[in-house]
């Protein structure tokens, strides 16, 4: 009995000496954590913070090379009417609605930018989502193939472009086709209001350099999206 007694009393010296280091061991841990989280958490913060400054100077970025592409468009057009006859241009988007165009299914015109000069500014009617018939689908396919197509309102035949334009007053319109981007067929409608001032071969190939101009500004743009 004396034995058993010693070794009940040795196990429970020994018991409490295992807590006891056992209950340091933790008190350790928690200090090397609160210590790992002192350094952690504003680390962490400042990593996140970083992150979020990088993210918000790309988005800005992106958004700033979008408007130099977009003044890229706007000073093609600015170029047609400070040098030409013209008295104002309009970038058309031949679209769908965001579907593909095709029979069956309905198919407008919607002007995306336009520039024209002061006098002229009150004349614009706004051309969103324009129905458009059978004659001015096909002038828009040999537009591909043309490049730029030349009309003297009081000339044309019937039509629907005829009646649009004679609706804002235009006597001469030239159509210079830009691409197609994003299922939308996009072309410039370029004119003036002054029957006596028919454009000239000089103004036709203004027209055609700053088409192109328009183009690469759209290009570009879409390429970097």
């Amino acid at each position: 009995m004396q034995d058993l007694a010693s070794s009940n009393q040795a196990a429970a010296t020994i018991s409490g000496s295992d807590i006891a280091s056992i209950v340091g061991a933790v008190a350790t841990l928690v200090s090397i954590l609160f210590a790992y989280l002192k350094w952690y958490l504003p680390w962490r913060h400042k990593a996140k913070e970083k992150g979020r400054r990088k993210r918000e100077t790309a988005a800005q970025e992106t958004v700033m090379q979008g408007m130099a592409r977009l003044n890229d468009a706007y000073s093609a057009m600015y170029g047609i009417v400070s040098a030409t006859k013209a008295s104002r241009v309009i970038l058309f988007a031949g679209h769908n609605s965001g579907g593909i165009p095709n029979a069956g299914n309905p198919f407008y015109l919607s002007a995306v930018h336009w520039f024209f000069v002061a006098d002229h500014r009150a004349k614009f009617v706004g051309y969103k989502n324009l129905a458009v018939d059978g004659h001015l689908v096909k002038a828009l396919i040999d537009l591909r193939t043309d490049l730029l197509q030349s009309y003297v309102v009081a000339q044309m035949e019937a039509c629907q472009l005829k009646d649009y334009l004679r609706l804002e007053g235009v006597e001469h319109c030239v159509l210079c086709y830009v691409g197609v981007f994003d299922r939308q067929f996009l072309f410039l409608s370029i004119a003036n209001y002054d029957a006596s001032q028919p454009f000239t071969q000089e103004d036709l190939t203004t027209f055609r350099l700053q088409s192109h101009n328009v183009a690469e500004a759209i290009r570009q743009a879409r390429e970097s999206q």
